[in-house]
This record gives C-alpha cells, structure tokens and sequence, in this order.
C-alpha cells in the first residue's frame, strides 16, 4: 500500500493515532477495532486494517510491547481538523517519501510533470498547502541522499587508502572505525615512521573542496609533519554499484598539515567553528600521489 496522503489515509491515520493515545492496546486487531469504534462515519467506511498494517511496516508504529507511534505523531490526534490532516500528510511524505518525489522537486520549483494523476489528484484536497509541502518534504529527501552519498565516497576513499597501506607492508590501523575522536581515519606505522591519514573522498565535480572539522585542524597542528590529508577521486558511478574497482579511481592527491591549517582563519570575536568547515584549497597546493594498488583490486563498498 502507497503512503500517498490522500485525505481518507490522513484520517486513517488520525483515528488509528487516537486510539493508540487513548488506550493501551496490545494487538493489532486490539486496536484497530478501537480505532473503527470511534463515533465517525469515516472510522467504517476506511480500510482501517490495512493502513495499520502499512503503518507497522513503514515503523510509523512500534508493536513491541504494545502499540506505540513515532513521536512525529505524538500531538496528531487531538482534533480531527484541517491542521492536523495537514499535520499527517506531512508526517506520510518525509518518513515515506514516494518514488517520484526526489526527481519533482528542482532547484527551481516543484514539477508536476514527475507526479503520477492519480496521486497528485489524491493530494488535491491540500489546496494552496500542496506545492508547499512537496517542496519541503522533497529538499529534505535530498538532502538526505546527498548526505548518504558523501558517506558512501568517504567510506570507499578510506577502504582505497587502507588496502593500498596495507599492501606497503608496517602496521595500517584504521581509527576511524575506532571513534571520530582521532582526528584523522588510517594510521600507518613503518619502523619508527607514523603517518596519519585523514582521508576525503570526491566525484570529479565535486573534488575542488571538501569539508574539516575543528578537531582535524587540531590534529594537523598537532602531529604536523605526520598528518597528511589523502583525497581520492573516484568516478561518479561508484554511487551505483556496490563493489569498486581500479577503474573507478581517477587519482588521488595530498595537501600537508601545514597547507591545511594554512587555509583556516583562527578564532576571533567575529569567527568561530560550528561542527565543521568547508575549505577550497588553491590548485597548486595539490601534490599527486601513487597509490600502491593492485589492477585487480575490487572492494567491497557495501556494510
């Protein structure tokens, strides 16, 4: 069943909502008959039985010990009103966003054209609020998968750097899945050489900049000569596919600790860090770097 909110799946939320409020119910059909109890016309005529079976499945409603929902529905069940249905279509789209609506919102506005008939006549009845309300819903989605995406190029940059250490021979530590504390993602140890590296992943697009948090800066001061800051370019399609090979690696580049630091303003009255920074080092200040992999290498991106 499609979350799409129409008005009816809105108000099968809001009375499947208010008997889980109401009552502690310790079934599903304990509370769907609840919910079908409640003095409205409506509470007969919806198909009560299968909303709340999509709601558990979607985790918009926990039956561990007892029906319980998300706390985004915690205040959506006092009042049958316009604000509350409104309330619930937003709560249905950003936790169960539909398969177009990432590809109908742009940076210039939403697109009807990507929206299904039948679903954008379902969501008719939000009059002036609809365009709105996809916009909002769709530019967190975004976000969201942007954010994922990042994750996704950080992890396979570091497994690149690891597996290419490795192959160097010394000891390769990889902290970073130790703890973010480190200020830096793979430690490397030759003899009596340390080399710790924090490690960015890029698409060529993308590969001019890249995000540093306070406590990397902090590092890069700290140990100086044995930070390095190791960025690996990869083509845009490991997005897609969850194993790499050689092929996807463009190339990879350093800056040094004191190049890094360099491109960060210290504190002062009028500057200070939140979580992290977004810093755009200057061409020259890239050195390439040759990184010991096999042709053959193939790692495997998923977790």
């Amino acid at each position: 069943m499609d979350l799409i909110p129409s008005r009816g799946l809105c108000h099968a939320v809001f009375l499947l909502n208010r008997a889980a409020h109401l009552r502690e119910n310790h079934s599903e059909n304990e509370w769907v008959e609840r919910a079908r109890r409640q003095s409205t016309i409506m509470a007969s005529a919806l198909n009560l039985e299968r909303v709340a079976q999509t709601l558990v499945k979607v985790g918009l409603v926990r039956t561990a010990q007892c029906i319980s929902p998300v706390p985004e529905l915690d205040e959506l069940w006092i009042d049958a009103n316009s604000a509350t249905f409104l309330a619930i279509a937003r709560v249905l789209l950003e936790k169960c966003p539909p398969p177009w609506l990432e590809a109908a919102v742009s940076a210039h506005g939403l697109l009807l054209e990507y929206i299904p008939t039948t679903d954008l006549n379902a969501m008719r009845w939000l009059g002036e609020h609809l365009e709105d309300l996809l916009i909002e819903a769709g530019r967190k989605l975004q976000a969201t998968t942007e954010d994922e995406f990042a994750r996704r190029l950080g992890n396979a940059a570091e497994l690149v750097v690891l597996r290419a250490k490795e192959r160097e021979g010394g000891q390769t530590i990889h902290v970073a899945r130790i703890s973010d504390s480190f200020g830096y993602d793979i430690e490397h140890r030759v003899s009596s050489d340390t080399t710790r590296i924090e490690v960015k992943g890029a698409v060529e697009s993308s590969s001019y900049g890249f995000f540093i948090t306070r406590n990397e800066v902090v590092q890069a001061r700290r140990y100086a000569t044995e930070w390095v800051l190791m960025q690996v370019i990869f083509r845009s399609a490991i997005a897609l596919r969850d194993e790499l090979k050689f092929d996807d690696i463009i190339g990879v580049r350093t800056l040094t600790s004191d190049q890094v630091c360099s491109l960060v303003p210290p504190d002062t009255p009028h500057f200070s860090w939140t979580a992290s920074a977004r810093v755009r080092p200057p061409v020259d200040f890239w050195s390439p770097h040759a990184l010991d992999l096999s042709e053959t290498v193939s790692i495997q991106l998923t977790e």
